[in-house]
């Protein structure tokens, strides 16, 4: 849980998927899911707010 709230930390500092992945110790594919995912419920999130 800690590794995911700092890769998505990392990916609101506009840190590139690599950089975090080293950074982190996770895999860049993993880091682009957590991504995917984040971006995914916050769109999901916008739409219910309008």
């Amino acid at each position: 849980m800690e590794q995911t709230a700092q890769v998505l930390r990392l990916w609101d500092q506009r840190v590139p998927t690599t950089t975090i992945a080293t950074r982190t110790g996770v895999h860049r594919d993993t880091v682009t899911n957590i991504v995917r995912a984040a971006e995914s419920l916050m769109a999901g999130a916008d739409r219910m707010r309008a």
